[in-house]
């Protein structure tokens, strides 16, 4: 569903859309116990305490909406996406929890200057070995600005900070759970600078 409009000098955009899929089950590694460390892993036992994996995942089952609102060379737009989903159209496992994200942003445009902000946090599963242990957090910011030099040039910058948290989940090795290490890089983050020049033929 999607929506375009003007009321004077200010004009809107709007748009909604929903996603499903069937139901998807995990079929592989079938003949691993579950006292053994990859079983532990994929059945939720021993290193993964209260862990409510089974291998199952629920269909996709999610919604999107958003908004732009433009007025004098100023654009304010936002945009929610909630439901059983996990992270960027992965299947939630059953017992995960769903995602719930959001992203807004800013801009402006004056000749031949743009410059603009945006934000976004998103709540999700993430790893689903860990459904009913934690749960993921993602965030991230950024700031930039472009200037046209000629038709078809531009030169543009832009820096990003961005942070991914899962309690019991170590990014680096792969522990979860109480197993050893898995209470070691839950949190990482990164940031970039960037300088362009941006060619439209």
């Amino acid at each position: 569903m999607r929506y375009q409009g003007k009321f004077g000098d200010v004009g809107i955009l709007a748009y909604a859309a929903y996603m499903f899929s069937g139901h998807a089950n995990y079929t592989g590694l079938g003949n691993l116990s579950p006292t053994s460390l990859a079983g532990q892993a994929i059945l939720g036992t021993g290193s993964v305490p209260g862990s409510q994996f089974t291998g199952q995942y629920d269909g996709l089952s999610f919604g999107s909406g958003g908004l732009a609102v433009t007025w004098a060379g100023f654009t304010l737009a936002g945009n929610v996406i909630g439901g059983r989903v996990n992270g960027q159209l992965a299947a939630a496992p059953k017992g995960g929890v769903g995602t719930l994200a959001y992203i807004a942003s800013l801009k402006y445009v004056n000749g031949p200057w743009t410059v603009g902000i945006v934000g976004e946090v998103g709540n999700y599963q993430g790893n689903p070995v860990l459904s009913g242990f934690s749960q993921r957090r993602g965030r991230a910011i950024a700031v930039g600005g472009q200037y046209n030099i000629a038709p078809g040039f531009a030169v543009a910058a832009e820096y990003l900070w961005n942070d991914t948290y899962q309690g019991g989940n170590n990014f680096i090795t792969g522990a979860v759970g109480t197993a050893p290490g898995a209470n070691l890089n839950n949190n990482f983050h990164g940031q970039n600078f960037i300088v362009a020049n941006v060619v439209n033929f």
